[in-house]
């Protein structure tokens, strides 16, 4: 027990604070939440109750509706908007105020554009190449990592004409905050007489580096267990 005769037993404590948000333009369904529990010292019927409130100019001002340990952020706010959020929290009388959640909106990302050769040489148990791997955007070529989409198979591969199949190469921006991540479709051709349990793998040196020349191929098809 304390001796401050000051001393107020709490009701209520938080739990989870609202954590900071950064979003990109276009954003939906963007939410805040705060977490909080009656203490002991809460009578039964005593119930929690929220409230929201936006911080403009240093001022608190509530938000209309925002009731619950849930706030749902506009959508459509413009990029380049920061804005502070932190919430009330009541339990028979007793308040407590939350941190402080700043949420910030910036520029939307941009797709870059894929050009990637065909996987034309011909499987022979240890590899194939991808040639002329390259990621633009608004002609600007940038940089980033090549892979094939999740290991992708090749044992069934057509035993007509040129005995190609399709894969997806996946291209992640090093500059995420700028750039977003793209696919592309491209053809294999393999010998099949060749392949058991094959795997497509790549590596994720770009074409363009030097190290390049001094590393396998971009792509490597596993050869077969036997």
């Amino acid at each position: 027990m304390t001796s401050n005769p000051n001393y107020v037993p709490a009701k209520v404590t938080i739990t989870k604070e609202p954590e900071n948000l950064t979003l990109k333009e276009g954003y939906t369904g963007a939410k805040l939440t705060v977490g909080a529990e009656k203490t002991t010292e809460a009578g039964g019927a005593d119930m929690i109750s929220y409230q929201w409130y936006e911080i403009r100019d240093g001022k608190e001002m509530p938000i209309a509706g925002a009731t619950s340990d849930t706030l749902s952020i506009p959508d459509g706010l413009p990029a380049n908007t920061s804005k502070q959020y932190l919430a009330k929290v009541t339990v028979g009388g007793q308040t407590v105020t939350s941190s402080t959640a700043t949420v910030t909106v910036g520029a939307s990302v941009s797709a870059p554009t894929l050009t990637v050769g065909n996987i034309s040489k011909t499987y022979d148990g240890k590899s194939a190449e991808i040639t002329n791997a390259k990621a633009t955007v608004g002609g600007k070529e940038i940089k980033g990592t090549w892979e094939f989409a999740d290991g992708q198979d090749v044992t069934n591969v057509p035993r007509t004409n040129n005995h190609s199949t399709n894969a997806t190469v996946v291209f992640t921006p090093d500059d995420a905050d700028k750039y977003a991540q793209a696919s592309t479709k491209v053809t294999v051709t393999i010998d099949p007489a060749s392949i058991k349990d094959a795997k497509l793998t790549l590596d994720t040196t770009p074409w363009y580096t030097t190290a390049r020349r001094s590393r396998p191929p971009h792509n490597s098809i596993l050869p077969a267990r036997v």
